[in-house]
């Protein structure tokens, strides 16, 4: 089965608790042990976090298969950006890099940002919300 990114808008859903089919779903991929992680969402979930909630953040990111960016990754995301703005669409850094880091490596993205959507070469997972 194709491993899966999970970007910090579905982590957020998760971790909160709002969105309980959401919440199913990264549980069932997490159980599938199909998700891997990057420095770029850990560095959002952390940023958003509270102190309080940091170290357990922590504890359970460390549990997953984590991915470090490459050189070819910012180039990637740099390529995609121009491609995007000759299109009308300009994105923000993390979300170029979070979608050539998934394509480079055939990841699925799993996310509720419609930011993502319509990115040349980028597979994503269609969160459950029903």
């Amino acid at each position: 089965m194709q491993r899966v990114l999970i970007d910090t808008s579905a982590w957020i859903e998760f971790f909160r608790g709002r969105k309980f089919t959401i919440c199913d779903q990264v549980f069932t991929l997490i159980l599938e042990d199909r998700v891997v992680n990057c420095g770029l969402v850990e560095y959002e979930l952390l940023l958003g976090a509270r102190k309080e909630e940091i170290q357990g953040l922590e504890s359970q990111l460390n549990k997953l298969e984590y991915l470090e960016m490459e050189k070819k990754d910012y180039k990637n995301a740099a390529d995609l950006s121009k491609v995007l703005k000759a299109r009308g669409k300009n994105l923000k850094f993390i979300d170029l890099a979070i979608a050539s880091f998934c394509i480079e490596r055939n990841l699925l993205l799993l996310s509720l940002d419609s930011d993502f959507e319509g990115i040349p070469g980028l597979k994503r997972l269609i969160p459950n919300l029903i």
